[in-house]
């Protein structure tokens, strides 16, 4: 019934929850192309999307050892509720121009391509960006999430991660790999 899928849907994008979703549907993913012999040469990944393209590559060893990981990001990133994300159908240029204006809190998170921009922050400043958005014609489409995922309150999150990481053993990748995390605010290539 509505009720049930409600309930399941809110519990499953909550983020201890999620992240291991997540990881447990990438590990499908991988191994549906793995089946028909597909292998990619190079591996990118955003956000979660890391973990699993470290996986891809060799990095991460282990199926447990990733969905372990996934575990820990996710009761890492559990205690920083509250605040929003939005993607919004512009340039980032545009979307800049629009929060400097509004002397706006919000940040963004990452740009998705050419004509997508996503932000992140809390929601009421959330609300007057999507508003003045609205007012500009701009299409955007709130994210449901359960956090302001990728702004500054993630950056204490970040190195907790990278303190936990300390007890797996990692490999050197075995394909070439970009991470695009803006947990650090940066582009990366990735080395053990």
């Amino acid at each position: 019934n509505t009720a049930t899928r409600i309930k399941q849907q809110k519990e499953l994008t909550e983020t201890e929850r999620a992240q291991p979703a997540i990881g447990a549907m990438s590990l499908s993913l991988l191994s549906i192309l793995e089946t028909v012999n597909i292998t990619a040469d190079f591996l990118c990944g955003h956000s979660y999307g890391e973990l699993t393209a470290l996986y891809a590559a060799g990095v991460i060893s282990s199926k447990k050892d990733l969905l372990e990981l996934s575990s820990i990001r996710g009761e890492l990133m559990k205690n920083k509720t509250g605040g929003t994300m939005t993607a919004v159908f512009a340039p980032d240029h545009a979307v800049k121009e629009i929060l400097n204006s509004l002397d706006s809190t919000i940040v963004i998170a990452n740009i998705n391509g050419p004509k997508q921009t996503v932000l992140s922050g809390a929601e009421g400043e959330m609300a007057k960006i999507e508003t003045t958005l609205k007012d500009n014609n701009i299409f955007y489409k709130r994210i449901p999430v359960s956090a302001a995922f990728h702004s500054s309150d993630f950056h204490n999150t970040v190195e907790d991660f990278y303190t936990a990481l300390e007890n797996f053993d990692l490999s050197e990748p075995q394909r070439k790999i970009w991470l695009t995390s803006l947990w650090c605010g940066n582009k990366t290539t990735f080395s053990t």
